[in-house]
């Protein structure tokens, strides 16, 4: 298919994001047959990742804080600013530290302690 245009303003589909990150990931990511335990580990590779040594993980008590390091001041930086992000997988197919790389981007991006 191809891309948008005058005549036909509908978007390219498969996008050619889309289909360079199913190149990457494995053919099926879940079967329905699969514990849990096999569907968090394979979700687990493709979410999993470091968040970095600029901010700090902390469980809590029903989630996880993520926070600028000691020391780092992200630009924009504002105290008391806060995101909450709830991520998709229902709390199923993982849990909220595997968020912790995502939830980081958003510290560095707004400067604001975020709350997985």
């Amino acid at each position: 298919m191809t891309g948008p245009s005058p005549e036909d303003p509908s978007p390219e589909y498969p996008s050619s994001e889309y289909t360079a990150l199913a190149a990457v990931l494995p053919d099926v990511l879940s079967h329905p047959d699969d514990s849990i335990e096999q569907v968090r580990a394979t979700f687990d590779a493709v979410h999993g990742h470091d968040p970095g040594p600029d901010v700090v993980v902390e469980p809590a008590e029903q989630g996880l804080w993520v926070r600028p390091a000691a020391g780092i001041q992200p630009k924009e930086a504002g105290p008391g600013r806060t995101v909450f992000f709830v991520h998709g997988g229902g709390f199923v197919t993982s849990p909220a530290e595997t968020y912790a790389f995502y939830a980081a981007n958003i510290v560095r991006a707004t400067g604001a302690d975020v709350f997985v």
